[in-house]
């Protein structure tokens, strides 16, 4: 009932205020609870009297059912500063829910490992513009650069003929079209530009 799951929630919290790791196995157990708030309350716990340690566990509950679950799991692994962790959040950043893929983008910000800034580059199209905010700030964490970027409205007057209707240049060069998408630009540049700032 959900009396009985508040009950549990509220003992995994106060095994947790009280940093007692004898309750780590209730803890662990909880992770597999039926109620969310109970595995929720579970991947805190879990996190803070674990530590490190509770990386293998926290990493099963990032394909949870439960969005909330699965965002502070990323939350909690950003924390950890484990920065191998960071390539096991990338799937996150195409998670249906917004704050998932918020939280999942400033964890790997937060790990600091370069191998996740080619694939968090194509998320800078990330239909919300806040999460597109927070991919960048990760990305400029990430590689110690800041990047000249806006987001802004949808471009205006010239522009929008190559962004939603190319026939203007395909009547003046008939043999031409795109040969490659905006995210393989962002990582060209990006590959090119690494090896010059890497130290």
């Amino acid at each position: 009932s959900d009396t009985s799951a508040q009950v549990r929630q509220e003992c995994i919290k106060a095994l947790t205020a009280l940093e007692m790791p004898e309750g780590l196995p209730a803890i662990e157990k909880a992770l597999t609870d039926r109620a969310g708030s109970v595995r929720l309350a579970a991947v805190w716990g879990l996190y803070r009297l674990a530590g490190t340690e509770s990386a293998p566990a926290l990493l099963s509950m990032l394909s949870d059912k439960d969005e909330e679950v699965r965002r502070r799991t990323a939350t909690c692994i950003g924390w950890l500063g484990q920065e191998e962790l960071a390539g096991r959040l990338t799937p996150l950043m195409n998670d249906s829910s917004v704050s998932v893929r918020r939280a999942a983008a400033e964890a790997m910000g937060n790990l600091g490992n370069k191998q996740v800034v080619l694939p968090m580059i194509e998320h800078l199209k990330d239909p919300d513009k806040a999460t597109r905010k927070i991919v960048l700030g990760a990305i400029e964490k990430i590689t110690g650069k800041q990047m000249n970027y806006t987001f802004g409205p949808e471009r205006e007057a010239d522009h929008i003929w190559w962004i939603s209707d190319i026939s203007k240049a395909r009547s003046h060069y008939p043999k031409w079209d795109i040969g490659i998408t905006l995210e393989e630009v962002f990582k060209d540049i990006y590959e090119a530009l690494a090896p010059h700032y890497e130290k």
